[in-house]
């Protein structure tokens, strides 16, 4: 296992900063890459967005405060090594991140079908997007997740947001998350949390991209809640 950090962490990392960090195929069964976040404290306005200092891992940025997440990132099929870029403003300036590089010979899954549909039944269940492992989540996909309630009591659905990001677009026409007749879209903080009425027997949720810009995907956990 391999450690990578932000220049002078602990302390102040400096500003107008743009840095890659390079991490090597260590042999041909690597697949993927494990990033855990021991310390994650990055400059935004708006953790949503990162449109200010981010560190970028194959297109989805990430900033704010992250401690103890973990990422898992497949190998660029062509090549042997994965860029990470680090980029700052003028701004403001935080004390980055130190964040712990493991390379993965198991769990390299085949290629995912990009029409998916599951259902879910239990008190707790995580949700994740076609091709969120590879960075991105494929064209012209559609989802379907059907949640059927785990108790008559059950009458709310609650959804905290580990990863959200798909492309931003006008009404979410383009890539969306459908529930409870709303469509989400863009980018969301992460660990907010959102909560939704679960009156009917089951609460059906879908995904939608088109054939254009694709974002990292989303990681959901989700919880039914009784009265």
């Amino acid at each position: 296992m391999n450690t990578i950090q932000s220049e002078n962490f602990p302390l102040l990392y400096p500003p107008n900063t743009d840095c890659e960090y390079r991490i090597v195929r260590h042999g041909a069964g690597i697949c993927q890459v494990e990033l855990f976040f021991s310390h994650f404290d990055v400059a935004s306005e708006n953790p949503a967005n990162c449109d200010r200092d981010y560190l970028e891992v194959k297109g989805a940025r990430y900033c704010g405060k992250r401690d103890g997440q973990r990422v898992l990132v497949d190998f660029p099929k062509d090549k042997n090594e994965l860029v990470l870029h680090f980029k700052t403003d003028s701004y403001q300036q935080l004390s980055g991140f130190r964040i712990e590089v493991k390379q993965l010979t198991s769990g390299c899954a085949p290629p995912e079908n990009k029409t998916c549909e599951q259902t879910f039944s239990s008190e707790s269940f995580q949700v994740i997007s076609p091709g969120y492992q590879s960075g991105s989540y494929p064209d012209n996909a559609d989802c379907k997740y059907t949640v059927k309630k785990s108790s008559f009591q059950v009458c709310a659905l609650q959804v905290k947001f580990y990863t959200f990001d798909l492309e931003q677009s006008d009404d979410c026409s383009k890539d969306y998350l459908f529930i409870a007749e709303q469509k989400l879209c863009g980018r969301m903080e992460y660990d907010s949390v959102r909560t939704y009425e679960f009156l009917e027997d089951e609460i059906i949720i879908q995904f939608h991209s088109d054939a254009f810009k694709n974002g990292a995907g989303f990681f959901l956990l989700f919880e039914q809640k009784t009265c």
